[in-house]
């Protein structure tokens, strides 16, 4: 009886330990999936806000990732009427770096292609806020 009694107590402490450790790999889970959620979002922001500023500029290009590069560099080659570029990248790099690497190149290059496509753009019309005057007290 003492043995089972034993036996009782530490399959209750391991079952503790393991529903604990359950219970922490799902908080990590959870965690990761946050970040990568927050990343994405900034990267895809950033992608296609630096995508409508170049093709504004008249710069039609993609990013390919590809090796280790410290600077943007033209690769020689077009994609119809588009230059084909490395995207500064470095492999060695952490993977939250990494993926958001990737998913900025994803996003500025989708944009790029969604203003070329764009029928109602117009080269030689540029783009300006106007700012109607209010009253002040």
């Amino acid at each position: 009886m003492n043995n089972s009694k034993k036996l009782k107590i530490v399959a209750a402490i391991l079952a503790v330990v393991v529903v604990a450790l359950l219970g922490c790999l799902g908080f990590a889970a959870w965690q990761i999936s946050c970040w990568k959620a927050e990343d994405r979002q900034l990267a895809h922001s950033l992608g296609g806000l630096t995508a409508s500023h170049d093709f504004q500029a008249g710069k039609l290009r993609l990013y390919v990732i590809a090796g280790m590069h410290d600077l943007p560099i033209y690769t020689g080659t077009n994609n119809g009427r588009f230059e084909i570029w490395y995207y500064p990248y470095f492999p060695e790099e952490p993977y939250p770096n990494r993926f958001s690497s990737q998913q900025e190149v994803l996003m500025y290059n989708s944009v790029m292609r969604l203003h070329e496509q764009n029928l109602h753009y117009h080269p030689s019309v540029t783009m300006t806020n106007i700012v109607s005057p209010t009253k002040l007290p």
